[in-house]
């Protein structure tokens, strides 16, 4: 979230503040969540993402990431998660 706290992605709501990447600046800041979608978590497969600073990111389909090691956008999935094994993103 903005202020620095965590809620799980189900309990977020519209309008509540989360840090966000502004592409136009590069570089993140506080933004009202405006659209929420339910993409069904029965019928997709969740990936586990765990990250040194003990963060976990659970993504369906394809997740966008800030690479710091490759200093680009990258998306992650199921087929190419093991390619950012070590590599620093943006938290």
């Amino acid at each position: 979230m903005a202020d620095g706290t965590f809620k799980k992605i189900e309990d977020v709501q519209i309008g509540d503040m989360v840090l966000s990447w502004n592409f136009i600046i590069g570089q993140i800041e506080a933004t009202p969540v405006s659209l929420y979608w339910n993409h069904g978590e029965a019928i997709y497969k969740i990936l586990n993402l765990e990250f040194s600073n003990g963060a976990t990111v659970r993504v369906i389909n394809t997740h966008g990431f800030f690479n710091y090691t490759l200093n680009k956008f990258i998306y992650i999935n199921e087929e190419n998660y093991r390619d950012y094994i070590g590599h620093e993103f943006v938290s």
